[in-house]
């Protein structure tokens, strides 16, 4: 029994034994924000930027006040006076506004956004019951040069209304961002790079707003066609502004889809939502060439486009996540 149990061969050694398998380690998984976290996130990049867009209608309301020329006095001779203004938020004169206005080719000048009516204007137009002819066409040539002259001011007042809300709209996004990102440098940095940017994106986005518009009038299509064509038109071309600060502080190519598809479905939403509400609410506003026609007009255009790509590129940030690298 002896012999037969020393002479059993022993088991030889497992060289290449395979070893346990290790479960990887995915940092930007463990980082990734909890639907609860995406959803304050979201909501903060609401709010602040909602906020921006009040700013931006009360100063672009107290534009229209100023910049409106006085009716003239009728008299010969006489006609609206060109005056020079400057911008304020409740009462505040905001110093160096004029400078930008400057800056971007539109002087402070009732000018530059209206057409101010002559004496020849004032005095025009045919009198008695039986107007003669020739001065029926006249007339008509007069208000088609007029009309034609009103083309650069409008414009210039559609540019600046959108440089006026993209101001404080950028900075409440760049803020909103920074607070994301919880670093005090990106908030200084974000609010003040985000407000340049979105702002010249909205000067841009607002002269290309009143081109297509233009351009669409004597075109044979459906009204509400010609009113949102426009409208995606500014709102991609701010929402292109908005998501260059993000995407730089997060540069990857998933992060430009994403902010990219989020910049794009908010113009579309603007676009195809904003029109039929916007005239169906305001039933007594013209709208024309779709551009509202009184003040909580351009609050609801403001307001309603500002929440539609907030809470889109909110929540195409919020998704980003905040990585780290992997520590050895």
């Amino acid at each position: 029994m002896n012999d037969t149990s020393s002479s059993a061969p022993e088991p030889e050694p497992v060289e290449n034994a395979p070893e346990p398998a290790q479960e990887p380690t995915d940092t930007s998984v463990e980082n990734a924000p909890t639907a609860a976290a995406k959803l304050t996130i979201t909501t903060m990049f609401i709010v602040l930027s909602l906020v921006g867009a009040w700013i931006g209608w009360v100063v672009q309301t107290d534009f229209v006040r100023k910049s409106t020329p006085n009716a003239p006095s009728g008299m010969p001779g006489q006609g609206q006076v060109d005056s020079e203004f400057t911008l304020e938020f409740h009462g505040v004169e905001l110093k160096g506004f004029d400078v930008i206005m400057s800056a971007m080719g539109v002087p402070a000048k009732q000018s530059t956004f209206n057409v101010l009516l002559t004496s020849s204007d004032i005095e025009s137009g045919p009198v008695g019951t039986s107007p003669d002819p020739q001065q029926v066409q006249a007339q008509m040539k007069r208000e088609d040069e007029r009309r034609q002259r009103g083309v650069s001011p409008r414009r210039n007042r559609v540019a600046l209304y959108l440089l006026l809300l993209g101001i404080p709209l950028g900075a409440g996004l760049g803020l909103a961002e920074g607070i994301r990102r919880r670093s005090i440098l990106q908030i200084v940095v974000g609010t003040i790079a985000s407000a340049v940017l979105v702002g010249a994106a909205g000067f841009l986005a607002g002269g290309l707003h009143a081109r297509v518009a233009t351009i669409l009038e004597p075109n044979d299509l459906d009204q509400y066609i010609k009113l949102m064509i426009p409208q995606f038109v500014a709102w991609f071309v701010i929402g292109i502004g908005a998501m260059v600060w993000p995407l730089a502080m997060n540069p990857s190519l998933k992060t430009a889809q994403s902010l990219g598809s989020a910049v794009v479905a908010s113009a579309m939403l603007s676009s195809l939502i904003y029109v039929p509400v916007a005239q169906a609410v305001f039933f007594d506003d013209p709208f024309e060439l779709s551009v509202p026609g009184h003040i909580y007009s351009y609050g609801f255009w403001f307001v309603f486009g500002s929440g539609f790509l907030s809470m889109l590129l909110g929540l195409g940030c919020a998704n980003i996540g905040r990585t780290q690298p992997p520590t050895s």
